[in-house]
């Protein structure tokens, strides 16, 4: 996703951006410090903080009064493990399985 929009921002600034600075950025982006950048993770809210840092540093203007960042409602669910199922059909070949025995999931 950041790289669309470093190459956007280059192209509005009429400025090459380095492969190294580009790297660095993503290297952060998806580092272990920022934990996948879950939704609802502290490791997402850093994620966009770092990109809106680096857009007022490209000189970008905001799109949300003076913020880069807009706030929205996301709801969340965590599935119970002990009750989770998964059901493969197949052309009317039906396989029902639990997690743990026949397929495993990040909860």
């Amino acid at each position: 996703m950041i790289v669309p929009l470093l190459v956007m921002a280059r192209g509005l600034l009429g400025q090459d951006i380095e492969m190294a600075r580009m790297k660095g950025d993503l290297q952060f982006l998806t580092s272990d410090a920022l934990a996948g950048r879950q939704s609802l993770e502290p490791g997402a809210a850093a994620a966009a903080e770092y990109i809106a840092v680096e857009f007022r540093k490209a000189g970008l203007q905001p799109g949300n009064g003076d913020s880069y960042l807009q706030q929205f409602a996301l709801a969340a669910y965590r599935a119970d493990p002990s009750v989770s199922t998964l059901t493969v059909n197949i052309q009317g070949v039906v396989m029902n399985c639990r997690r743990g025995k026949r397929f495993s999931g990040r909860l």
